[in-house]
C-alpha cells in the first residue's frame, strides 16, 4: 500500500492550462472547461512546482514547509490539491512517477 506522503501529484494532460502571474497570484486560464481561476497562497506554489513536474505529497509539503517531523496529515496541502483536483487542474499519479521530477 502507497504512503499517503509518496502519492504523486501533477497538472492534468491535454488540459491546456494558460498561466499569468502577478505578486504571487496566478490568473489560470482552463482551456480544457473553458473558465478562469485565481490562484494565491498555497494554490500558487503548488501549480508553479508542478508546472515543472510531478511531485509527491511529501515534496510539496517540503517545499509550502508543511508537516513536522514525522507527520503524515498536511493538512492544508491535502485541501489545496482537493480543490485543484476538482477543478481539473491537478490529477495523482503513482508516486513511483514522480521520483524522477524531485525538485
Amino acid at each position: 500500500m502507497e504512503d499517503a506522503a509518496d502519492r504523486g501529484w501533477s497538472l492534468v494532460e491535454d488540459a491546456e492550462l494558460l498561466a499569468r502571474e502577478w505578486e504571487g497570484q496566478i490568473v489560470l486560464y482552463h482551456g480544457g472547461t473553458g473558465n478562469t481561476h485565481l490562484l494565491d497562497g498555497q494554490a500558487a506554489v503548488v501549480f508553479n512546482r508542478l508546472r515543472q513536474g510531478a511531485a509527491t505529497e511529501r515534496q510539496l509539503a517540503a517545499l509550502l514547509g508543511e508537516g513536522a517531523a514525522g507527520e503524515d496529515e498536511p493538512a492544508g496541502l491535502r485541501h489545496t490539491l482537493g480543490l485543484l483536483q476538482r477543478l481539473d487542474i491537478v490529477e495523482p499519479v503513482p508516486g513511483e512517477g514522480c521520483r524522477a521530477s524531485a525538485g
